[in-house]
C-alpha cells in the first residue's frame, strides 16, 4: 500500500482524546485456482474459431469454446510464443528461458520438452515441428518428439527475426543479432543460403513470409537504427527481387505481407499498398488519432487490420478500401494472430481484456472474459462460494470459488464510469455488492463514490456520489469499505479524512467520524459491531464507540500512520502494520503493543485474520502472502506465485483456503 503526504501534522502538533484448524504442512503450499484479470502482457494463439489459447505471465489456458482448462506446464514464465498445428491437434510453448515443450491436445499429455529454443513452427500436415535455437535448426516429431533431423547453425548466436514462409510452411530465415552475421535460408533443417546480405549497413530486422510463393519481404534498416526499406527476396535463390524506400530517421514503417503476396505499409499517416512486383497500387491517408502499432494481415478474402497504438482498429480490403472501424478500447493490443476458419483477428489489449474481429471488420467478441486493471481488493461472500475484485481499471468482477478446478477468466460484472475500483464488499448474503471509488482523473484527483450493485439483475441500486477534488500535497489514497457483522451497515473512507457509517440497504448515512488529520489508510469493525477502529496517516489510531458515536480513545502510531488494521475474530486484539512492513499485535481496548510477528519487512495488503483467531495472513509488496501463529508471532508459511505485490488478502469462512488479489492482475485462490 502506497503511503503519501496529505497536509498531516506530527502527535506532538494533535490534540490528545481520551472453523476448522488450516493445514499448514508444506505441501499446501499451492494454489488451485487462478482468475485472469489481465494486467500484464497477454500471448494468444488461435488455430480455429473453436480453439484458442492463451498464455499469460503465470498461466496457460486452453479455450475449446466455453470450456477452459489450465495447460499444467512445468515452464518458467513468462511464456513467450504459442504454436498450434492447423487442426488443432498439437501445441507448442516457448519460455523467456528458452526452454520449450510439445503437448498433445486430443487428449491433453506432454509429449517432449527441449531446451534453448526461440522459435517454434509447425508443418501445414502437422507432422512435425521446426525449433529455431542460437546454434541449431532442429525438426522433431509430434507423434512422439524424436528428432528428426539437426542442423548446427553456420552463424551460432542470438537471433533477431524468424519468419516462415511457402506453401509447405517449412522454410525460414533466420538472422543473428549484428551486421556481420548474415541471414540464413533454411528449408526445414536444410541450410539452402547463408550469406544473405541486403548491402551497406543494411540489415534484416523483421520478416514476413508470403505463403503464396518462396519469396519472403524483409524491413531492412541503416545504421542509425531506422528502418528505411522494404525488399522482396527471392528465397529459393537469396537475390534480391525489388527494393522500395519507405521510412526514415523520424518515421518507422508498419508493415505486413497480404495473403495474396501483396505489402500493405502505413508510414506515419501514409498508408501504401504495394504489389507483387514491388509497384505502389494504391495510397491513401490514414483519418487516424492514434499512432499505428501494428498491421496484420488476414482472412481467407485477403485483408488487413491495422491496429492503432491506443486499440483502435481499421479494418481494410485486398484494394485497399477501408471496409470497417473499431473504436478505442483505451489499451494498446498486443500479439493479435490471424484465427484460420474464421477469417479475423484475435488479440488481447495490453489490459489482457479480448477481443475478437471477423473478416468485415465487426467485433465478434468484445470479451467480458477479461477484466483489465490491477486487482485493488477482494471480498469472500458469507457462504465461500464466490469473490468480488475490485479492479484499478473501474470494473468488478465475481470469481467462482466452488470449483477446485483452473477457471475462465474473471468476467465484467460492474463497470464503474467514476473511474478506479479501490474497495469492494459482499452484503446482504452475498447478493449484492457495496463499492468504493477513489481516484476519478488522474494523480491527486479524488472522488469517493460509494455504490451498490445487484447481483441479481447486474443494477446499481444506489450511488452516493462523491465530490472529485484535488488535494494539493496528497499523491495516493485508498478508499476502503467495511460491512459490519450483522451486515446492517458500512463504513468507508473518504478523502477529506472523515469515514461515513451508512446504512447497506440504501446508502442513507447514520454518522460521520471526524477528527482525523490526514488520510485514513483503514477501518475495522468489532465482531460485535459495538466498536470501530481508524488507522490514519496523521500517525494515530482511533477507537470509537458505535452505539454514542463517542471516541473511546486516540492512540499514537508509528510514522505514517497504521496502513492496515484488522480486529482478531474474539474482538480481543487487533492485527495492524506500518508503513515499513512491520507486523505488530496490539490491544483492542488500549492499542497497546502485545507483540511483534516475525519476518516481514515489506510493506502489506489489507490483512485477514482465520476465523479460530490461530492464524494471521499478509500479502505484501515482494509478492509473498506470510501466515503466522498468532500466539507466538511466528512465521507458518510463506506463499509465494504472485508476480508483483499483493493488495488484498482473506480467509474463506471456513478457515481452510484463502483468496488474494495482486497488481499482477490476478486472484487466486489458495487451499491451506
Amino acid at each position: 500500500m502506497a503511503l503519501s503526504a496529505c497536509s498531516a501534522t506530527s502527535p506532538a502538533e494533535q490534540n490528545v482524546e481520551a472453523s476448522p484448524t488450516p493445514d499448514l504442512s508444506a505441501d499446501a503450499n499451492r494454489f488451485e485456482q487462478v482468475s485472469r484479470f489481465g494486467s500484464g502482457r497477454a500471448v494468444v494463439a488461435a488455430a480455429t474459431d473453436s480453439l484458442t489459447v492463451i498464455a499469460s505471465t503465470i498461466s496457460v489456458h486452453v479455450h475449446r469454446g466455453d470450456d477452459v482448462e489450465e495447460l499444467p506446464t512445468a515452464l518458467a514464465f513468462p511464456i513467450t510464443d504459442v504454436a498450434i498445428t492447423p487442426d488443432a491437434t498439437s501445441l507448442a510453448l516457448l519460455s523467456a528461458t528458452g526452454a520449450g515443450e510439445l503437448w498433445s491436445l486430443e487428449p491433453m499429455s506432454a509429449v517432449a520438452s527441449f531446451e534453448s529454443t526461440e522459435a517454434a513452427r509447425f508443418s501445414d500436415d502437422g507432422r512435425w515441428v521446426d525449433l529455431v535455437g542460437r546454434d541449431s535448426v532442429t525438426r522433431l516429431s509430434t507423434t512422439d518428439g524424436s528428432v528428426e533431423s539437426r542442423s548446427d547453425r553456420p552463424t551460432p548466436g542470438p537471433i533477431n527475426s524468424v519468419t516462415w514462409f511457402g506453401t509447405d510452411g517449412h522454410t525460414l530465415i533466420v538472422r543473428g543479432d549484428s551486421t556481420s552475421r548474415p541471414g540464413e535460408i533454411w528449408n526445414g533443417s536444410e541450410l539452402i543460403d547463408a550469406a544473405y546480405e541486403p548491402g551497406g549497413l543494411f540489415r534484416v530486422v523483421r520478416a514476413v513470409g508470403d505463403p503464396s510463393a518462396d519469396r519472403a519481404v524483409f524491413g531492412i534498416t541503416g545504421g542509425a537504427g531506422a528502418v528505411r526499406a522494404l525488399v522482396s527476396v527471392d528465397m529459393t535463390t537469396g537475390s534480391e527481387r525489388w527494393r522500395r524506400e519507405v521510412g526514415n530517421d523520424a518515421v518507422q514503417p508498419v508493415w505486413s505481407v497480404g495473403h495474396d503476396g501483396r505489402v500493405l505499409a502505413v508510414v506515419g499517416s501514409d498508408v501504401r499498398l504495394y504489389g507483387l512486383d514491388g509497384n505502389l497500387d494504391t495510397s491513401w491517408e490514414l483519418d487516424e488519432e492514434d499512432p499505428v502499432d501494428t498491421v496484420v494481415a488476414y482472412g481467407d478474402t485477403p485483408g488487413y487490420a491495422i491496429v492503432g497504438a491506443g486499440g483502435s482498429v481499421v479494418f481494410v480490403d485486398a484494394d485497399g478500401a477501408q471496409i470497417g472501424e473499431s473504436p478505442t478500447s483505451g489499451a494498446r493490443l498486443v500479439n493479435a494472430r490471424p484465427i484460420v476458419e474464421a477469417g479475423g483477428i484475435i488479440a488481447p489489449d495490453a489490459n489482457g481484456r479480448l477481443r475478437q474481429w471477423g473478416p468485415a471488420g465487426d467485433v465478434v467478441a468484445d470479451s467480458s472474459a477479461y477484466v483489465g486493471g490491477e486487482v485493488n481488493d477482494i471480498s469472500i461472500s458469507a457462504d465461500g462460494s464466490s469473490a468480488a475484485a475490485a479492479a484499478s481499471d473501474g470494473n468488478v468482477g465475481i470469481v467462482d470459488l466452488t470449483s477446485t478446478a483452473a477457471v475462465e477468466p474473471i468476467p465484467t460484472r460492474f463497470v464503474h464510469p467514476e473511474g478506479n475500483v479501490d474497495t469492494v464488499a459482499f452484503v446482504d448474503a452475498g447478493s449484492a455488492v457495496v463499492s468504493g471509488v477513489s481516484e476519478a482523473n488522474g494523480e491527486s484527483s479524488f472522488d469517493d463514490t460509494l455504490s451498490r450493485w445487484e447481483l441479481v439483475s447486474d443494477d446499481r441500486s444506489f450511488v452516493v456520489p462523491g465530490i472529485p477534488e484535488t488535494i494539493s500535497g496528497c499523491t495516493s489514497f485508498r478508499n476502503t469499505v467495511e460491512v459490519s457483522p450483522d451486515g446492517e451497515f458500512f463504513v468507508a473512507t473518504h478523502h477529506d479524512f472523515a469515514v461515513s457509517m451508512r446504512h447497506v440497504d440504501d446508502g442513507s448515512l447514520i454518522h460521520e467520524f471526524t477528527g482525523h488529520t490526514s488520510i485514513v489508510w483503514d477501518v475495522s469493525i468489532s465482531p460485535d459491531a459495538s466498536r470501530l477502529v481508524t488507522s490514519s496517516e496523521d500517525w494515530t489510531l482511533r477507537l470509537w464507540d458505535l452505539d454514542d458515536f463517542s471516541l473511546i480513545a486516540n492512540v499514537d502510531a508509528p510514522p505514517g500512520g497504521y496502513a492496515s488494521v484488522v480486529y482478531t475474530p474474539d474482538g480481543s486484539s487487533l492485527l495492524a502494520s506500518d508503513s515499513t512492513g512491520n507486523v505488530v499485535l496490539l490491544d483492542a481496548g488500549t492499542g497497546a503493543l502485545l507483540r511483534s510477528l516475525d519476518g516481514q519487512k515489506s510493506p502489506t495488503a489489507r490483512m485477514s485474520v482465520s476465523p479460530d483467531g490461530r492464524y494471521a495472513v499478509a500479502g505484501a509488496d515482494d509478492g509473498v502472502i506470510r501466515i503466522w501463529e498468532l500466539a507466538t508471532g511466528t512465521i507458518a508459511q510463506n506463499l509465494d506465485g504472485h508476480a508483483a505485490k499483493v493488495t488484498s488478502v482473506e480467509f474463506t469462512p471456513d478457515g481452510r483456503g484463502l483468496v488474494s488479489g495482486s497488481v499482477d492482475g490476478t486472484t487466486r485462490l489458495w487451499r491451506v
